[in-house]
């Protein structure tokens, strides 16, 4: 069976050779689908990771997983219904103004925005009759309100 193991390199220059930070080995019965960025989602300064994996000694269940940048430690788990269709995640940016980045994910017909911090589900955006959600991004602080906007990239119509 396969091993997946998340390692965090330093690179100084493309020319340098680069800095083995960290790993963390994941067990043997996860499958991951996706990685990306996390922003900072604990708080320490460093950039975390969000991956979509699936358990697959647990009827191949999907989870969320927001895993430290500077340890590779898994921080928080997203389990359950709001992600076992889970397409694509990405950490956005503070949403709820704890300071810590926020998680938004595509899961089934909705866009989902869940705390950094806690793991809570802060909201929820329904998918528009005939459009389907394909990914979401960061997009700053499109209103000037202080917080995380967010992008999301739609298929099957023009409008929202």
């Amino acid at each position: 069976m396969k091993h997946f193991l998340l390692a965090t390199f330093a690179i100084s220059s493309p020319a340098l050779a680069q800095t083995l930070l960290s790993t963390h080995l994941l067990p043997a019965d996860v499958l991951i689908l996706q990685t990306a960025e996390a922003g900072d989602a604990n708080a320490d300064g460093k950039q975390d990771v969000v991956m979509i994996v699936r358990d697959t000694a647990n009827n191949e269940q999907k989870q969320v997983l927001v895993v430290s940048g500077a340890t590779g430690m898994p921080l928080l788990t997203l389990t359950g219904a709001n992600v076992q269709s889970a397409g694509d995640a990405v950490g956005i940016g503070d949403v709820d103004g704890d300071g810590r980045s926020d998680i938004a994910v595509i899961s089934g017909p909705n866009a989902r925005v869940f705390s950094g911090a806690t793991g809570a589900q802060l909201w929820s955006l329904p998918q528009p009759t005939g459009t389907g959600f394909r990914c979401v991004m960061p997009a700053g602080d499109q209103d000037g309100n202080g917080t995380a906007d967010l992008a999301i990239a739609t298929e099957g119509s023009n409008t929202l």
